[in-house]
């Protein structure tokens, strides 16, 4: 209440929040969907779904199997799993402060399962599935700068050392427009190895 309505009082506020949630139920037409409980408003899990929330349910249910089996079917899962994740939560642009967490939270299991997929392909005649997968995975999210080291080092062990700073160059635009800030010096580091002396 106090970011909606700053300058109102207390029960001006409370007022507020309880008529612009009857018009949200309203607009949505079923009273039961958004849920107020000891304070907190939220989507009603059996009405609603929502890709963040199954994504990372995914995530967990691969977790347990992979440590549970030591078969590979896990890698398998882990691809429906991917399917799931649309890109940073609320988007790139102008994401609140109260869901920075959350969002950076998704990318990191996001970006993990594509770099165990890509481990799990990184025999010599797999390295272009692994390829076309970063590259893919940068498209959905295009500030995992661990994505972006993946692929320059695969770019770079192929000798596509043009392609490799080509994409450095990227991962800095990506970085400084979305993220406001600059790639790693790690990121860094790999692409000076690459230009030549």
């Amino acid at each position: 209440m106090d970011v909606f309505w700053p300058d109102v009082d207390g029960d001006t506020a409370k007022e507020n929040f309880h008529k612009s949630l009857q018009r949200l139920r309203h607009l949505l037409r079923h009273e039961q969907v958004i849920v107020v409980k000891a304070g907190k408003v939220s989507l009603n899990r059996d009405l609603c779904w929502v890709d963040a929330r199954v994504f990372e349910a995914s995530v967990k249910q691969g977790e347990v199997r992979a440590a549970t089996t030591r078969s590979n079917t896990h890698v398998q899962d882990d691809s429906r799993t991917v399917l799931l994740y649309a890109g940073p939560f609320l988007g790139l642009a102008d994401c609140p402060s109260w869901a920075a967490p959350y969002r950076d939270r998704l990318r990191d299991r996001y970006i993990n399962l594509i770099l165990c997929q890509c481990d799990a392909s990184n025999t010599k005649h797999k390295e272009a599935d692994a390829i076309r997968c970063l590259k893919h995975a940068i498209e959905v999210d295009p500030v995992g700068e661990a994505l972006y080291q993946r692929l320059i080092l695969l770019l770079a062990s192929n000798g596509r050392h043009a392609d490799a700073i080509s994409l450095y160059h990227r991962s800095k635009s990506a970085l400084v427009r979305w993220a406001d800030r600059q790639p790693s010096s790690e990121t860094q580091r790999l692409v000076r190895q690459l230009q030549p002396r």
